[in-house]
C-alpha cells in the first residue's frame, strides 16, 4: 500500500498510513525504556530475550506513541514448561496506563496441565475469547508468532506455529489508545526473537 510498513508485517496491507512504533530484535542489552516486573527474569542472551523462573505471570513493559489502531507481533520459542505451576502462558499485552484508563488486551497461548490443554486466549477489559489450538502451542522445536490487532472496539488475536495457524479469536474492548506494551509469560522458559508494534 506504499507506506513504511512492508508485507508481511503490515496489519492492513490495503490501506496506507501505517508506521512502525517499535521494533526490538534483542541484539543488545535491554534499553532503559523496558521495565520488568521481575528484572532478573528477563535477560538478553545471544540475540534473544530469554524469560525464565517466573512462577506467576510476569511482564516486560515499554510505551509507544498513542494511536487509535495498533498491532503487536512477537516471535518466540518455548524451551520448557516450569513445574512450579499447572498453568503456563506466553502472550503480548497492551493497556491504557492513564489513572482512569480501562482498555486492555492480552493475546497468546495458555497451557493447562489438566483439563483444557492448549488454547489461543484473548482477554480484554470487556470480554474473553478462547479456542483450542490446532496443534501444540508449547513444542520446544517450534517457532511461534503471536499477533494482536486493536481497531476501534474490537481486538483480533492470531497465533502461528511454524508458519501455520494455531488459532484466531476476537473480543470486544473499550475503544481507547493502549500505548503501554508488554511481553508476558508465566511458568515457562521462552526465548523471544523480536517484537514489532505498528500503528495507524
Amino acid at each position: 500500500d506504499g507506506d513504511v510498513v512492508d508485507a508481511p508485517c503490515d496489519p492492513d496491507p490495503s490501506t496506507a498510513g501505517d508506521t512502525i512504533l517499535l521494533f526490538d530484535g534483542f541484539n543488545d542489552a535491554l534499553g532503559s525504556s523496558w521495565t520488568a516486573t521481575t528484572p532478573g527474569a528477563w535477560v538478553v542472551q545471544g540475540g534473544e530475550l530469554v524469560v525464565s523462573n517466573v512462577a506467576t505471570q510476569d511482564y516486560l513493559r515499554t510505551t509507544v506513541t498513542e494511536v487509535q489502531h495498533l498491532a503487536i507481533e512477537a516471535s518466540y520459542r518455548v524451551d520448557k514448561l516450569e513445574t512450579t505451576a499447572t498453568t503456563h502462558l506466553v502472550a503480548v499485552h497492551a493497556h491504557d496506563p492513564r489513572p482512569a484508563g480501562v482498555s486492555s488486551l492480552e493475546c497468546g497461548v495458555v497451557h493447562a496441565d489438566s483439563g483444557t490443554g492448549d488454547v489461543v486466549d484473548l482477554e480484554t477489559n470487556q470480554s474473553t475469547s478462547a479456542q483450542p489450538t490446532m496443534g501444540s502451542a508449547f513444542n520446544s522445536a517450534s517457532l511461534y508468532q503471536a499477533a494482536a490487532y486493536d481497531s476501534g472496539n474490537s481486538v483480533g488475536c492470531t497465533v502461528l506455529g511454524d508458519g501455520h495457524a494455531l488459532g484466531a479469536v476476537q473480543a470486544a474492548v473499550t475503544p481507547d489508545a493502549v500505548p503501554a506494551i508488554a511481553l508476558t509469560a508465566r511458568a515457562v522458559t521462552a526465548r523471544f526473537q523480536w517484537i514489532l508494534v505498528v500503528g495507524h
